[in-house]
Parts: structure tokens; sequence; C-alpha cells
């Protein structure tokens, strides 16, 4: 069932020095307009009811591209009917301990007025959905129509989603465009983290009921980051890059002595390392392909901060 309300609490920075890949997607294998649940089958793809080709169905699509020829394209093919949508399910193993990352850029398409959608994490099975996003218009809800929050997330552009579950403190953090949003509580050892649902229908907050969306997914990635996880700082380190989107210079700030930084793609290539000294420093990143990378600042004390940003 997709339902869980929640209160937010905002959280800081943390840090991270390994991370194992558990699950990954960006389409670019498949052919424009291929079904994803027969093509990505073997990744573990398939659709909410287990029937390929039906309303239900995602598609392969050469029409937005975050990151190399193709996205996935999770649309509402019945704008009277809400459910008449996109509603697939990409699973793993289970996991009821350690700490994940789940990240993805997001494309919402307003061309025919219904930009928006859904994003449930759940069990592999998705019997149970400990944490969700709505994203509709300029909004993202996290966890619930009351009881979540909400920030700026605009249509018809790439952003940036970074999920970072925490299953045995119970927590789960959101990262748009690399600034943590906020954090939500989450029930994930009870229940299992093993699968994200990708439904192409939104809340509206206006009519207070089920909305058509349409969006489009690339980069999909599962970390696993408990192995080397210093977990999260108290108090002690802050830090922001920007622009993100960035085209030619990514500014990145911090609270505390900037030793190095390093930009890894997300297949886990090094594409950029730099020494820095002080707590600003800016880096050329013109050179990289458009798309979603990971930026590891190394303060002084050797702690290791990681945030995301989208190269366009």
């Amino acid at each position: 069932m997709k339902r869980l309300l929640l209160t937010a609490a905002f959280a800081l920075p943390f840090a991270i020095t390994a991370q194992v890949t558990v699950a990954s997607e960006n389409f670019d294998s498949y052919a424009d307009g291929d079904s994803i649940s027969v093509v990505g089958a073997s990744n573990g793809w398939t659709t909410w009811g287990g029937v390929s080709g039906t309303t239900e169905e995602g598609y392969v699509s050469t029409t937005f591209s975050n990151s190399g020829p193709n996205s996935g394209r999770f649309s509402n093919t019945d704008t009277t009917d809400a459910h008449a949508s996109s509603d697939m399910i990409m699973a793993w193993s289970d996991a009821t301990a350690g700490r994940f990352e789940i990240g993805y850029s997001v494309y919402l398409d307003n061309t025919s007025g219904i930009a928006g959608g859904y994003l449930g994490i759940g069990d592999a099975g998705m019997n149970e959905t400990p944490n969700y996003l709505y994203f509709y218009g300029d909004s993202l809800d996290l966890d619930g129509t009351s009881g979540g929050f909400r920030a700026g997330l605009g249509v018809d552009g790439w952003h940036a989603i970074r999920i970072v579950i925490d299953i045995d403190n119970a927590t789960t953090d959101l990262w748009v465009d690399g600034t943590n949003v906020g954090q939500v509580a989450n029930t994930f050892a009870a229940t299992g983290l093993g699968a994200i649902d990708c439904w192409a229908t939104s809340w509206s907050f206006v009519v207070s009921d089920y909305i058509p969306g349409q969006y489009y997914l690339d980069d999909i990635y599962v970390w696993d980051i408990t192995n080397g996880s210093a977990g999260i700082e108290e108090n002690t380190i802050t830090s922001s890059i920007y622009p993100n989107p960035a085209s030619d210079i990514l500014t990145i700030e911090s609270n505390q002595e900037i030793k190095n930084i390093t930009i890894i793609s997300l297949d886990g290539k090094v594409v950029l390392n730099e020494s820095a000294n002080g707590m600003t420093t800016q880096v050329t990143v013109s050179s990289l392909i458009q798309g979603s990378y990971v930026v590891e600042m190394t303060t002084v004390n050797g702690t290791i901060v990681k945030n995301t940003f989208v190269k366009k």
C-alpha cells in the first residue's frame, strides 16, 4: 500500500568513504520504445501487476536523457484517470540492516501539463513502503500529504535526487540538487529495503486527490554505504556546492578547510581529483560529459563529505 505520514527534521551532511553498488540502471543498453519490464527484467524491473504491456508499463525513451542516449519514461495514458499510468518496480535483495543510498536524476515533463509523479521505497515485493516521494509541479513531498516536507523542484529540467537510508537508526535523509532538505523516519529494519516503485501519479494538495503525472528517470543507483561510513557529523561540518547543475565551474564551500576534491561518475570511476587549500575551492567540470556525479570533499581532519551534482 502506498501510504505513510511522517514528520520531518533537518539533518547535517554525513561522511562516507566507500560504497558497494547493489543495483543500477541508465537505460542505455536498450532501444527507444522498449518495454522496461521486458528488456529490464534481468535487472529487477516488473510492472506493479506483474504483466508487461499494460497501462502500468514504462518505456525506454530518447526524448530526454541526463547521460547517454536514453532514459526511462513513466507516463499517464488517460488524463481522466490518474491510476491509468505507468507503475513500475525495480527490485533487488531485501536488506534489514545497514546504510544505503538511492540516487537518480528526474525530469518532470510538463509538455502535456501533467508533470509530476511518485517514487516509493519499500521491500522487494513492495508490500510495505516505509518512505516515498511525491513530486508535483514545483514541489516535492517526502512521506505524506501533510506530515512530510516539501522542497522546490522545477519542471522541464533534470534534478539530482539522493536518498540516504540508515536502517539501523531508522532515518531517511533527502538531498535535492546537492542540498539536504530534510529527514524522516523509516521502518526498513522490520519491513526490508529492496525496491523502488516508479508511479506516474502524483498527489495534488489543491484538490486533495491523485492526479495524472509524467516524468523521466535516468542514472538510477543503489549503494550499500554501510562499510566505511563515518556516520552523521554532529554540528561539525557543513558544506555546499553550486551552481547545480553546472556547466563550467563548480564551487565547493565548507566550514572546515578543504584539502582534496574527487569527482566520481555513477559507475564508480574517478573522473577528477584535485588538491585544495581553504574553505572554498573551485574545480573546472567543462570536460565532463553530461550526467550526474558524486563529489567527495576531504577536509583537513580527514573526513570525507559526499554530495552530488549534475553536469549540464
